[in-house]
């Protein structure tokens, strides 16, 4: 006798909402741009928007249908039962299991990072720095150019380019900076 279950909110085949056909792809198998994912990591684009750039989804598998010929006490089913006890693997494929289905994508505003010139000091040419400065091993252009203006000083600035080997480049325009969104990037964990 074959066992069929049809879809309802308490089968094992729950998707934590909705009917799991909408979560699958025709062969059966997960697609993992239809589920619903729980945001694990965001990032601040260009327009001050937050946006998801990692998140997890949690999904009920069902096991293979069980479809059994052989009734208790016949020798097919004693030979079935000799089995599963030599290796109890065998019936994994018929067990409902937990999916774990990770995204991730790349996200980059170009904005590199430089040694900092200011490590460790309270203050620079009598211009009192704020602490992110003082206490980061580096720091974006914009932030070491800022500190050097504040203090007024263009030769330390000239300095500080020439001893790292950096060239003076013109600041792009606001409208043409740019960011890299990747696509999602995703992991199927059994």
């Amino acid at each position: 006798m074959a066992f069929k279950m049809k879809y309802s909110s308490g089968t094992p085949f729950h998707f934590h909402g909705g009917d799991p056909a909408e979560h699958t792809l025709s062969t059966g198998e997960i697609d993992p741009k239809k589920l619903d994912y729980k945001t694990t990591e965001t990032a601040t684009n260009l327009a001050g928007k937050d946006i998801d750039i990692a998140g997890t989804a949690t999904i009920t598998v069902p096991g293979k249908e069980v479809e059994r010929f052989a009734q208790p006490g016949t020798p097919e089913y004693a030979e079935w039962e000799a089995a599963v006890k030599a290796n109890p693997s065998i019936e994994d494929k018929y067990k409902d299991r937990e999916v774990t289905v990770t995204r991730e994508r790349n996200y980059s505003q170009g904005q590199t990072l430089y040694p900092n010139p200011f490590k460790g000091m309270a203050n620079y040419k009598g211009v009192v720095l704020e602490r992110n400065i003082r206490d980061s091993d580096s720091l974006p252009a914009p932030t070491i150019i800022r500190a050097f203006k504040t203090a007024n000083d263009r030769e330390g600035y000239q300095a500080y380019l020439d001893k790292h080997g950096y060239k003076r480049r013109r600041r792009k325009p606001e409208n043409q900076k740019s960011e890299l969104v990747g696509d999602y990037n995703y992991t199927i964990n059994n």
